[in-house]
């Protein structure tokens, strides 16, 4: 089936319903001819060929296709591009390109290839997701016209294939393509490694994406790392780091690019000189630690046998009794005689 877009060949013979004179279309018709015949046309054969008439029609330097190249990666949302170089740009009439599916006999509407600079032509689909049954994982594949001012033309791939960099396949009705397919869309991933307590990036630290490719990510001096090329699908994310346990996590790219940022936690602490202990914090630390309790304990039970012997020692130096009472009142208050009856 064939997309919506603006057909280029208006005016022009339909190239996809017209036979190729320089392949498949020509038909020749064979039969006896009289002597005489035969010898006027090789006359006129031989007096053309002497008179040079016979450049008219391009030779086969001007006829080569000297390069072709194509996109490397396309996906359902990207356009699909073909460029080609040529010897002869100025014999050229028209280029196109018409790309199929090899395991199904649906054809597209046939590119126009332009001249772009001097001996390059281009053309570019749309993108893959206005074609129907162009999807991901569809097997395709597309050949390459070349007409010529002389009403003849060329086609490529030709067997033996000249191009090693592509692969030629043959589609249902048995002719020949160079192979193209539709994949995933990729994205990338990308974050910052840090340290949970002091929030500074951690640099060096190994960062491994499962599934993969086994290549792993090592973060710059700042703690960046990035993967690129990710299908969309839920990986999983570890990052080890000497001093700091490993540390994962699962993040899911979905249609776009990630940022999954990580902090490791409980890293090992360097020792402490301790002719450079701080005060505050420092004294805090050590009062609230083993030692630090078993100190406090010691000093409260010093504390409590301080006051203990403090009291004991008071009671000696008065007798070891109170004294008793109302003594201290009769010796400091005088008698009140009694009124007579």
């Amino acid at each position: 089936m064939s997309s919506s877009a603006p057909n280029p060949f208006e005016g022009r013979p339909d190239p996809t319903t017209q036979p190729r004179s320089g392949r498949t279309g020509r038909s020749l018709r064979r039969g006896p001819l009289r002597a005489g015949t035969a010898v006027a046309l090789g006359a006129v054969v031989l007096l053309v060929a002497m008179s040079g008439s016979l450049a008219q029609s391009p030779h086969a330097s001007e006829w080569a296709v000297l390069a072709i190249d194509q996109t490397n990666y396309t996906t359902e949302q990207s356009t699909f591009t073909v460029s080609i170089e040529v010897a002869s740009p100025a014999s050229v009439t028209l280029a196109y390109f018409t790309f199929c599916q090899l395991s199904s006999p649906v054809c597209y509407k046939p590119v126009e290839m332009t001249l772009q600079g001097t001996n390059w032509f281009e053309g570019t689909t749309q993108r893959m997701a206005t074609y129907d049954g162009m999807t991901v994982g569809v097997h395709a594949g597309y050949n390459i016209t070349i007409d010529y001012a002389n009403s003849t033309n060329v086609t490529e791939p030709n067997l033996p294939n000249s191009f090693s960099s592509l692969t030629v396949a043959q589609e249902v009705g048995g002719e020949y393509m160079f192979e193209m397919s539709v994949e995933n869309q990729l994205y990338g991933l990308s974050g910052d490694v840090s340290d949970s307590g002091s929030h500074a990036g951690v640099a060096g630290a190994s960062v491994a994406l499962t599934p993969g490719n086994g290549t792993t990510s090592v973060t710059t001096s700042s703690g960046a790392y990035s993967f690129s090329g990710l299908a969309n699908g839920t990986y999983t994310v570890a990052v080890t780091k000497a001093g700091y346990p490993t540390s994962s996590t699962t993040v899911t790219v979905a249609g776009q690019n990630e940022v999954q940022n990580i902090a490791l936690t409980n890293a090992s602490a360097p020792m402490q000189n301790p002719s450079t202990k701080s005060s505050g914090n420092g004294a805090l630390g050590f009062l609230t630690s083993a030692s630090g309790l078993i100190m406090l304990g010691v000093v409260a039970v010093v504390v409590v046998l301080g006051a203990v012997f403090a009291v004991s020692m008071s009671r000696k130096r008065t007798g070891g009794a109170p004294p008793p009472s109302g003594s201290a009142s009769a010796e400091s208050s005088p008698t009140t005689p009694e009124p007579p009856p």
